[in-house]
C-alpha cells in the first residue's frame, strides 16, 4: 500500500505535522511549493486575501505523482477559516486523479471544518478521515495521542475499497432502476 502526504506549510507547523504523520505511516513526503514567497506581513496579508476569495497561486512542479498512491493524505494550514491557497490549487489540479484521500489541517483556533468543506469541494472526493490539529496543541507536544490515532485510522483505511465521489453539483442525482 503506497501513501503520500502532500501538505503546504508556511511557517512550518503544518509540515512538522506532515513529518511526523509520514513517518508513522511509512509514507512519501511531498511538499506542495508555489512559484512566489509569503514571507513578512505581506506574505500573511496576501495568503488572508488569497484564502478568503478562493485564488489558486501557481504550483512548482511537483516531485512526486499521486496518480502512483493507493492514499493521498493532505495537510494544510487554516487561513482566515479557509484552505490555503496553495492546497486549493494542488486539489484542483489533482481533482479527478486522486482516487482515495484523507485530510488534515493545522489552526489557531477556529475553521477547521469550513476548510474540509472547501478541500472536498476542491477535490470532488469524500475523503476517509480528516484531522485538525490546534497549534497550541502542537507547541505543547500534546497532540500526539491524536496523531497516533489519525496514523492507525489511516493505516486501516488503507485497506478499504475508494470511496465514491461526490456529484459535481447538488442536483446531480443517481438514478434507480426497477
Amino acid at each position: 500500500m503506497r501513501i503520500l502526504v502532500a501538505y503546504y506549510s508556511r511557517s512550518g507547523i503544518t509540515r512538522g505535522v506532515a513529518e511526523a504523520l509520514a513517518a508513522r505511516l511509512d509514507a512519501d513526503l511531498a511538499p506542495i511549493e508555489e512559484t512566489s514567497q509569503r514571507q513578512g506581513i505581506r506574505g500573511y496579508l496576501r495568503s488572508a486575501l488569497e484564502a478568503r476569495r478562493g485564488v489558486m497561486p501557481e504550483l512548482l512542479p511537483e516531485r512526486h505523482d499521486p496518480l502512483r498512491y493507493d492514499l493521498v493524505v493532505i495537510g494544510t494550514p487554516v487561513w482566515f477559516g479557509h484552505v490555503s491557497s496553495p492546497v486549493r490549487s494542488y486539489l484542483h489540479a489533482h481533482r479527478g486523479a486522486i482516487r482515495q484521500a484523507a485530510f488534515f489541517c493545522t489552526l489557531g483556533g477556529r475553521g477547521a471544518e469550513r476548510a474540509f468543506d472547501d478541500m472536498r469541494d476542491a477535490l470532488g472526493l469524500e475523503p476517509v478521515h480528516c484531522e485538525a490539529f490546534l497549534d497550541h496543541d502542537i507547541a505543547g507536544e500534546t497532540h500526539y495521542a491524536a496523531l497516533e490515532r489519525f496514523a492507525g485510522f489511516l493505516r486501516a483505511a488503507a485497506m478499504i475499497a475508494p470511496p465514491a465521489r461526490r456529484p459535481e453539483s447538488p442536483d446531480v442525482r443517481t438514478p434507480r432502476h426497477p
